[in-house]
């Protein structure tokens, strides 16, 4: 998936950029962190470090790193600066956080476009919703997810009943 400047613009300008997109840069610094620095002197043991990794990579992976890296490049500092401290309050979050937000990078990343859409529209809707109706919502989603799975079936099923009745 390759977002556009354009795109990132818009959803940081209509401030409704999500945690996903978020984490999408987020990571992009971290594999640009990978990226050898190349300087005129070879007195840090990381650089030496950095350049034993990048030799170890495979031509691919060098590819797709300088892809990302002029993609890094072609921020503005802004946005930059955002990534950066996204990176740093991600890097703080206790290892089991840090795995479960990979985790729901990688499922988003394997959802179609459309139903990545409805997540952003239905992510921004949540946004705009008044604090007691958000509240309300979360409470019912609570009760929702301590149901038994029976439980949950049979109010599905009389959903499917009742809006096909309204359809007719």
């Amino acid at each position: 998936m390759r977002i556009g400047k354009m795109e990132v613009k818009k959803y940081y300008k209509e401030g409704a950029m999500n945690r996903y997109l978020i984490i999408i840069f987020g990571f992009i610094f971290l594999v640009i962190n990978m990226v050898p620095a190349f300087a005129e002197h070879d007195k840090d043991k990381g650089i030496e470090e950095k350049l034993k990794r990048w030799q170890a990579m495979t031509p691919e992976e060098r590819d797709i790193i300088k892809k990302r890296y002029r993609e890094w490049k072609s921020l503005s500092e802004e946005e930059r600066s955002l990534i950066k401290e996204n990176y740093r309050r991600f890097m703080s979050l206790p290892p089991e956080e840090r795995q479960a937000l990979r985790d729901r990078f990688i499922e988003f990343n394997r959802l179609s476009p459309e139903e990545k859409k409805n997540i952003i529209e239905n992510y921004q809707r949540w946004k705009q919703l008044p604090p007691e109706k958000a509240e309300r919502l979360k409470r019912m989603y609570q009760r929702w997810k301590q149901l038994k799975p029976e439980e949950k079936e049979r109010i599905k099923n009389r959903l499917k009943r009742h809006n096909s009745s309204l359809q007719r």
